[in-house]
């Protein structure tokens, strides 16, 4: 057994339909970071890599909702939500419904399903009586829909989400929802698809200079790095993965470093060098 022997914990982003146990893995970084497969443009919910408030559909004058998330706690950020919705009637209806998106992410993560796709039906009306909502808004509408179906056992039903949800953030300028978009589609898409996905992802996050974009890097390394291994691809694994380490050990956090670093150790293992293997994961089990 490794020292960091994780328990496969269910996400909002990954099929639930009996994964191995390295796709476990990576959905347990999807719970554990809030930003793997689900949150990349998020990560500056804790203050770093906000994108610009135009992209929540408002002004600097507008709460911003990025800083009430909790992917931890998806209970309690529906609450804050749904709170700022009830004070915020006089705010513009777009940015309400780019609100109630999230909310309806927050049902999806705690596996409301049906609660979910109810709300989304009843923002995919309000889109349809309100021409003047920005393509973020209708983006995120769209990534939602398709995070709910994929949620809740259908993946194949969501990519058609996740391909008009990359047209309408291309077409509108949204370059973190674009990425967010083409990595979905990296989870969603059939096997033989997803690396040109993640690939086209990560052609996105490198070609911007945002910092939205930037927090986008290390998931995406490490998504393609997971792909990589599932198919024996051991090498190209390795490389991406030690990408992702080089990534976390300048703009991670302990726990996203640590997490890196196992996935260096875990593919050094399957390569047959152990000893390495072991080096590394005896440095996380002291960190």
């Amino acid at each position: 057994m490794s020292v960091f022997d994780p328990t496969p914990a269910r996400s909002h982003c990954g099929p639930r339909r009996g994964p191995s146990a390295v796709r476990r893995f990576s959905l347990l970084l999807a719970a554990a970071l809030g930003i793997l497969s689900c949150a990349g443009e998020n990560e500056g919910q804790s203050g770093r890599d906000a994108p610009p408030a135009s992209s929540a559909g408002g002004s600097d004058s507008l709460p911003d909702w990025r800083a009430m998330w909790n992917f931890s706690d998806p209970g309690a950020t529906e609450a804050r939500f749904r709170e700022t919705l009830r004070s915020a009637e006089a705010l513009p209806r777009c940015y309400r419904l780019t609100l109630r998106t999230q909310i309806a992410r927050t049902l999806g993560l705690q596996g409301r399903f049906g609660d979910a796709k109810a709300l989304l039906d009843s923002i995919a009306r309000a889109f349809e009586a309100e021409d003047a909502c920005t393509g973020a808004a209708r983006a995120r509408y769209l990534l939602e829909r398709g995070r709910v179906l994929n949620s809740s056992g259908a993946p194949g039903r969501s990519q058609p989400h996740f391909m008009e949800a990359l047209r309408v953030a291309e077409q509108a300028g949204e370059e973190c929802l674009a990425i967010d978009a083409a990595h979905m589609l990296g989870i969603v898409a059939p096997p033989e698809e997803r690396m040109r996905w993640n690939l086209r992802a990560l052609e996105l996050a490198e070609a911007s200079e945002s910092r939205c974009a930037l927090g986008w890097r290390g998931p995406l390394y490490h998504n393609i790095g997971m792909t990589h291994l599932e198919a024996g691809r051991f090498d190209e694994a390795l490389g991406f993965f030690e990408r992702d380490q080089a990534f976390r050990e300048t703009h991670g956090n302990p726990l996203s470093l640590r997490i890196a670093t196992w996935s260096v150790a875990h593919t050094l293992r399957r390569m047959g060098r152990t000893e390495e293997a072991l080096a590394m994961q005896r440095e996380i089990e002291a960190t």
